[in-house]
Order: structure tokens, then sequence, then C-alpha cells
């Protein structure tokens, strides 16, 4: 059995365990990504939590100094077996030692990214999700 095969079988396995069901396809994952990469005037940092693994990467995202980067976009989405990502759609500058950093806010621009392209997502706690597999389907906005 070759290794598409093997984590394949594994990824139905885990998906009937967790009893998650399919919310994205490849189609959207590659629109999102591209948009993205392309229209943004940065790209915003994200978090990845695969079906296959307990923690997602990276696993500090609650942290402002997340903000300071960006994310895997080029080569983490779409990646098989995303459970979900998590996108904090804005950045921290740095004016200086002695001064505020100045957060630059796209939230609304990504918003409508998602809105565009029919891509369900859920807003928690200033963080945007979006899902590959989910159990319940009645929390996300489309």
């Amino acid at each position: 059995m070759d290794i598409e095969k093997e984590e394949k079988k594994k990824l139905y396995k885990a998906l009937e365990k967790k009893q998650l069901c399919s919310v994205m396809n490849n189609t959207k994952w590659r629109q999102l990504k591209e948009v993205v990469l392309t229209t943004l005037p940065f790209v915003p940092p994200l978090q990845i939590k695969t079906v296959l693994e307990d923690t997602p990467n990276p696993q500090d995202f609650d942290n402002d100094n997340n903000v300071y980067g960006s994310g895997d976009w080029m080569d983490g989405v779409p990646r098989p077996l995303i459970e979900w990502i998590r996108v904090r759609p804005m950045r921290l500058e740095s004016n200086g030692l002695n001064i505020t950093p100045k957060v630059i806010d796209i939230s609304n621009e990504f918003l409508e990214i998602l809105h565009k392209y029919k891509i369900p997502y859920k807003i928690d706690n200033n963080t945007i999700y979006i899902y590959g597999y989910i159990r319940d389907t009645s929390s996300l906005t489309l």
C-alpha cells in the first residue's frame, strides 16, 4: 500500500472517530490561498490544525507577537487533511523601541474574500476560523 493510500485510510478513520464532515474542498482552499496571496496588502498570520494532529501549528497563536509575522499561506494552504485554519488578519508595525506598535487590521478585506468565495467561517476571540472538517456546521457563517 502506498503512502497516499495509508494517509487516506488514517484520515477516514480519524474523521469517523471525531465525527467530522467536510465543509471545504481543494478548489476552495486553492481559491482562498490565491486570493490571499495576490489581493491583500499583506499575508495574515495563521495557525493550522490537521485532522491527524492533536495540536495546531504554531501552538502559541493568541499572543500579539504572532501578528508581527505572516502565515505559511504559500506551502501550508491548501494542505491535505486540514481540520481548520485560524487567521488573525492584522499586523503590528513597530515604530521604534519606545512607541506602541501600530495595528494594521485587514479583517474587513479578509471577510469580503470569504463572502465572495462562499467560504464558511466562524469568528471567535478576534480570530477567524475556516474549517476543512467540522462536526456541527450550525455555528458557521457563509
